[in-house]
């Protein structure tokens, strides 16, 4: 084994998932009231706090979950020329020999450079933009500004680039390897990016990227944003419709107030100008009795009817 080497390891982890959509998410019924709201008053700090309320919500309760699982990560098998199955002997002060078995990227010479990339596939991930959002409020505001159109920052992120942040600050890398050390020999196995030595400098760097289309991503918020758009011009022309059937209703009311009053501010100068009328008088005066002729009892067959039979 060398001294001094230099090494840098990059382990890029690709997420085989579906593609993120955030409509389980934007289009639960207090999230979807509270985005109407906003889209109708985008300047109202009120409005916007309610709807970053309403989508982290579950946060308290989504403390256990795992927003985004990598699933299965494979190591792919070492190459032939990167595989080794022999002892070396270890610089001192060690003793003994260092044994290197199907391990990839191993740093052997003296004062060496080696730059590595390893690519792992993750089958079966998944990702739950509901726990997501929750615990990201970063997200959650990316979503608002691109569904309202309006930001409170000069420069706000994308959702795609929250997203990216999502998925390299929450997940844990899965390291490969194994190291057995005895009185005679260490064996390292299975490790992908190894330098033994004195004074090695190695750099590890983990990302993690996905197969899903940024397009794709974009067109799905794009249609949310048209469902939250038209649902607000609904609401705005039901509240304008609300609003002239209740000033209708009002000027009616206030027509019926006027000729109420009118008719009994000429009730008491009638009043003032005459006795009362009574009861049956203003009855009469108001509906006159009308003529009607007298119509005969017809004869009872039986005879003349007495009183009380």
């Amino acid at each position: 084994m060398g001294d001094r080497n230099k090494q840098y390891n990059r382990y890029e982890y690709r997420l085989s998932t579906r593609v993120v959509d955030f409509a389980a998410v934007l289009r639960r019924r207090p999230v979807r009231d509270a985005l109407v709201k906003l889209m109708l008053d985008p300047d109202s700090e009120t409005l916007r706090a309610d709807v970053m309320r309403e989508l982290c919500a579950d946060r308290a309760y989504l403390l256990r979950r795992t927003a985004i699982d990598p699933g299965q990560v494979e190591r792919p098998r070492a190459a032939s020329t990167s595989r080794q199955d022999e002892a070396v002997t270890a610089p001192p002060p060690l003793h003994g020999f260092v044994l290197v078995r199907n391990c990839q990227g191993v740093q052997v010479g003296n004062r060496g450079v080696q730059h590595n990339e390893f690519l792992y596939p993750c089958r079966r991930s998944q990702i739950d933009e509901r726990a997501l959002v929750a615990t990201r409020p970063e997200l959650a505001e990316a979503l608002v500004d691109t569904i309202i159109g309006r930001s409170t920052v000069p420069t706000p992120p994308s959702v795609w680039e929250e997203l990216d942040k999502a998925l390299n600050d929450t997940l844990n890398p899965e390291r490969f390897g194994r190291v057995v050390r005895d009185f005679r020999r260490t064996c390292i196995e299975g490790a992908d990016g190894v330098s033994y030595g004195r004074d090695n400098q190695a750099t590890y760097i983990s990302t993690f990227t996905s197969r899903m289309r940024q397009s794709r991503v974009e067109a799905l918020l794009k249609q949310e944003t048209s469902h939250v758009a038209r649902a607000a011009v609904r609401q705005a022309r039901d509240e304008a419709a609300r609003a002239t059937q209740a000033a209708v209703r009002q000027a009616r009311d206030e027509a019926a107030r006027l000729t109420r009053a009118t008719l009994r501010r000429g009730e008491r100068e009638a009043g003032r100008s005459g006795p009362a009328p009574t009861r049956e008088v203003r009855y009469a005066t108001d509906r006159p009795e009308r003529d009607t002729p007298h119509r005969v009892d017809p004869p009872d067959r039986f005879g003349p009817s007495l009183p009380g039979f």
